[in-house]
């Protein structure tokens, strides 16, 4: 389905203002109260309007003219092939979760392309989180400066640390029972 994404070249479909109803100020708060702050925020956006998509197609693979193909970097006639070659897979017999693309000879480059696009991916989300922990730091910082409150400051600080990192502690040897 990422492949999918991001070769997509029309935008997602706009769910109509009629579509999501009214705004219950009353649930809204019952969310606040009885759920995490994860679903209030959720159901506060679903009345966001909705950002228009700038940024399709995610990926182009060119291929140019077999007359002037000169072995440049920037043209996959092997990719475009094998990503035409794709079929979606049937469920199996033996009740086994059938992968989304059937296996063929051949597919190998279409394997990279999803590799590749599952990194890049996984930069994107951590670029963001990383993005938002900067922001905060950036914000604190700030207020240090305004403020001159060190004992503040550090409070802060060991909270945005610790809800962004994840330190483990590693072992070095063996725990023998």
């Amino acid at each position: 389905m990422l492949v999918h994404e991001y070769l997509r070249w029309k935008p997602k479909p706009v769910i109509p203002p009629e579509a999501i109803g009214e705004y219950n100020e009353a649930y809204a708060m019952w969310l606040l109260r009885n759920k995490d702050l994860l679903e209030y925020k959720n159901y506060l956006e679903l009345f966001n309007p909705p950002e228009e998509e700038t940024n399709i197609p995610k990926l182009q693979i060119f291929k140019c003219e077999e007359e002037f193909h000169e072995g440049h970097p920037n043209c996959c006639p092997v990719m475009i092939g094998a990503v035409q070659a794709c079929n979606y897979d049937k469920k199996t017999k033996e009740g086994k979760a059938a992968e989304d693309v059937a296996e063929f000879d051949g597919d190998d480059p279409y394997d990279d392309l999803r590799y590749a696009l599952d990194s890049a991916e996984r930069y994107f989300v951590e670029a963001a989180s990383e993005f938002e922990r900067i922001q905060k730091q950036e914000q604190l910082m700030q207020t240090l400066q305004n403020t001159q409150d060190w004992t503040a400051y550090y409070r802060n600080m060991r909270n945005v640390e610790s809800s962004t990192s994840k330190i483990q502690v590693v072992r070095r040897f063996a725990k023998r029972h």
